[in-house]
């Protein structure tokens, strides 16, 4: 049976692919499905054997939205398994089953079958291990006694996503649309918003929360030109604040809720995408969804490193935010509450540095640049005029553990410590923390 990791073990194919994901972080992101069919195929398929996929792209939000509804599922003891990336620590936290990590020598097992393909020369990283995760998932549905379901979160874009490869989904959904990747996706909001509907399928029911008008008129051509029914957040649902919870309303009716798990506003839209997806498989399939199974799912919710607090004393905070569209709305949640700040922060080489800065100017004290993360990873020194420019008081760190040290030595006893800007920058210190 499918397991759960346990403490994970060192050596092996599994370490293969961390030490290669390491370099493809640098060079070697290939869009495109020639060698992920290819390597797909040489495995027996596997793709084309599961059932009940749900699929869903977007900027930010996708792993918040999968994490929704893997607890809803989960509330509604629905088998459920969840492939969502990158990981912050482990490899392992890229699957999981009803919740629960793989199982480490499962993961090795088809890390090894993977390998010994002749098609996984020329594969990246991510397509070798979205070829695991394939044929991790339907080995593990093959031995349900009830019908599961299986979430796929895109690696970058949609179209050319290595993830794309399922004919027919049961539904797929599209999250925020925000300016990032463009040297991939395109420098305008509607080529992104068009990448990321190419995930979009004839026939399947779609759900989009794109928040952009241009975003939106793009999902909603793509739909129509493909015979998919769209539901759109704003339109075909939505949701309000009242009272200490909140309601989410569609052509069914509304739902009184608990305030959802995740923190900040912006996740009300995300919780509102999972639900409207939920409730479509509460009433058109065989997944059983119950209101009760929708309020434990959203105000039970986990999901590590988005506005996550891991320290009382001092305070201190961890937050994935790596495009300005997430520095936005993470600023948005501690200007709520303006005390002395220090933060921890570091980017890729391929973010807008000015505009990821710019929402926490008033906000930050201090700030400390964290080197140490890889050849993606910006120069510290490439980093400090934005900060200095608006007065912050800057400093450079060779490494998170320094970064981490120094704003202890630092924090004042009413302050907070804040680390954002790269996830790479959050695994980091949640392994230190």
């Amino acid at each position: 049976m499918i397991q759960s990791a346990g403490a994970a073990k060192v050596g092996g194919p599994v370490d293969e692919l961390l030490a290669l994901s390491e370099i493809a972080d640098s060079c070697q992101i290939e869009p495109g499905l020639t060698r992920i069919t290819r390597l797909l195929n040489a495995l027996g398929a596997p793709h084309q054997t599961v059932q009940g996929v749900i699929h869903v792209a977007g900027t930010n939000g996708k792993g918040s939205v999968l994490a929704y509804l893997s607890a809803i599922l989960q509330a509604a003891a629905i088998p459920v398994a969840a492939f969502t990336s990158p990981h912050l620590i482990t490899i392992h936290e890229r699957l999981t089953f009803n919740g629960e990590l793989v199982a480490d020598t499962l993961l090795r097992q088809w890390a090894s079958r993977v390998l010994a393909c002749e098609a996984a020369r020329q594969a990246t990283f991510f397509e070798r291990l979205t070829a695991v995760i394939f044929g991790l998932m339907a080995q593990w549905q093959q031995q349900q006694s009830k019908p599961s379901l299986l979430l796929l979160e895109t690696g970058l874009g949609g179209r050319l996503d290595a993830t794309n490869v399922v004919a027919k989904p049961r539904l797929t959904a599209i999250t925020s649309i925000a300016a990032d990747h463009q040297n991939y996706l395109g420098e305008s909001i509607g080529q992104i918003a068009g990448e990321k509907a190419g995930i979009i399928k004839p026939g399947v029911p779609v759900f989009a929360a794109p928040n952009r008008p241009e975003a939106a008129q793009v999902i909603e051509q793509v739909a129509v030109d493909k015979g998919a029914p769209l539901q759109l957040l704003g339109r075909d649902f939505n949701h309000h604040l009242i009272g200490e919870g909140w309601c989410f309303e569609d052509r069914h009716g509304a739902l009184e809720l608990p305030l959802p798990g995740l923190k900040g506003a912006h996740q009300l839209d995300n919780a509102a995408l999972a639900l409207a997806m939920a409730r479509d498989l509460g009433l058109h399939g065989a997944w059983p969804v119950t209101p009760e199974a929708m309020g434990q799912g959203v105000a039970q919710v986990r999901w590590p490193g988005r506005l996550e607090r891991v320290s009382q004393r001092p305070e201190i905070w961890l937050d994935g935010a790596h495009n300005p569209a997430a520095a936005e709305q993470a600023a948005a949640f501690f200007a709520r509450e303006v005390r002395p700040t220090i933060m921890l922060f570091a980017a890729m080489t391929d973010k807008d540095l000015e505009a990821m800065v710019a929402p926490w100017g008033g906000l930050v004290d201090e700030v400390i640049l964290c080197d140490g993360l890889g050849d993606r990873a910006m120069a510290t020194e490439r980093m400090v005029e934005p900060w200095q420019a608006r007065g912050i008081t800057t400093w450079q760190a060779e490494d998170a553990a320094t970064a981490l040290a120094l704003a202890r030595q630092r924090v004042v006893p009413e302050g907070r410590i804040i680390a954002s800007g790269s996830l790479y920058l959050v695994g980091a210190l949640k392994s230190l923390i």
